[in-house]
């Protein structure tokens, strides 16, 4: 259980913000035993996407595939940075703060080259990890990421207006159900960060995030303001009557939730009904199908009036293009 004290000046200093450093390692992350044995293959494939360039990332993440040194997802400076902002702002800390991001590596010390690096606080190599970021998310996401971070930054435009509309309790009140809110006392469950800590007025940043994201995310330095990263709800698409998904993409998700998966990577932006009618299915199902797709991190969906619209996430689009190989 995480505990942060706030003071006046931290609520004062709230701000939401879109982070595609966040989202991209998000993505990079292992998937955990109890996913679909479809979602670490799409991962597996991303990271051979990934290459070379990718390597000294896929070097950490064997390591520990659950974690990342904190460096490579700064607290976001603004609302609405490119990646390469944020990632030229991680290239900027000093070693220092390398070697202390890194203390989770320290078990893989004098076993990893890339450990020994990191938590010596060799610049070099972080920096050749920053890049590798970087790579990662060009096979991630490629022309996808339009779509993804559009959604992205409606959910922060939507809480940026829950905190101008309804005020600081509202907004705390209402992010996630693993966060409770009873001033001062901001309360986070189910967190990678365990402890009390007394914050005085370096401010909260909020960061929405889609896909395998399933708990908040926090990181707490005693320099940057408290930053937090919240899943947020979203949906998905399908496939066309005429158009087969591959036996291994159906061995894997069953024959419907392939097809709907296909769908959607040949016709983003479907809503709902147009996924029923394409694949000739009830829109009930193809609604359960692409919740089930999105709970597994496939799928993400956004709201267009009194439409739900579906797109792939990096992950489905992985487990497509794989099974096509």
């Amino acid at each position: 259980m995480l505990r942060i004290r706030l003071s006046g000046k931290d609520l004062e200093r709230i701000r939401i913000s879109v982070s595609p450093a966040f989202q991209t390692i998000t993505a990079a992350l292992a998937a955990g035993p109890a996913e679909p044995a479809a979602v670490h293959a799409a991962r597996a494939h991303l990271i051979r996407l990934a290459g070379q360039p990718g390597g000294q990332l896929t070097r950490l993440l064997e390591l520990d595939g659950s974690h990342v040194p904190d460096f490579l997802t700064p607290s976001p400076v603004a609302d609405d940075p490119t990646l390469s902002d944020e990632l030229e702002l991680a290239a900027s800390v000093p070693a220092w703060r390398i070697t202390r991001d890194s203390r989770h590596l320290e078990s893989f010390v004098n076993r990893s080259g890339t450990a020994d690096a990191l938590v010596g606080g060799d610049p070099g190599v972080a920096h050749r990890v920053i890049d590798a970021a970087f790579a990662f998310h060009r096979a991630a996401y490629g022309d996808s990421w339009s779509s993804v971070h559009t959604q992205l930054r409606a959910e922060a435009d939507r809480r940026r207006r829950d905190l101008d509309v309804h005020g600081v309790d509202h907004l705390l009140s209402t992010i996630h159900p693993s966060i409770r809110w009873r001033r001062p006392v901001l309360t986070i469950s189910n967190n990678s960060y365990d402890g009390d800590y007394e914050r005085h007025g370096q401010g909260i940043v909020l960061i929405p995030g889609i896909g395998r994201l399933r708990t908040v995310t926090t990181m707490v330095n005693p320099w940057e303001p408290v930053t937090i990263g919240y899943p947020f709800p979203t949906m998905q698409y399908a496939d066309p009557p005429g158009v087969v998904a591959s036996r291994q993409l159906v061995e894997l998700l069953g024959r419907t939730k392939a097809r709907v998966l296909v769908a959607i990577e040949s016709r983003p932006d479907l809503t709902t009904t147009q996924l029923a009618t394409y694949l000739g299915i009830s829109t009930a199902s193809a609604s359960e199908y692409a919740s089930i797709l999105r709970s597994a991190g496939l799928v993400t969906s956004s709201r267009d009036r009194n439409a739900v619209r579906h797109s792939l996430l990096p992950l489905g689009s992985g487990l497509v293009r794989a099974s096509r190989s």
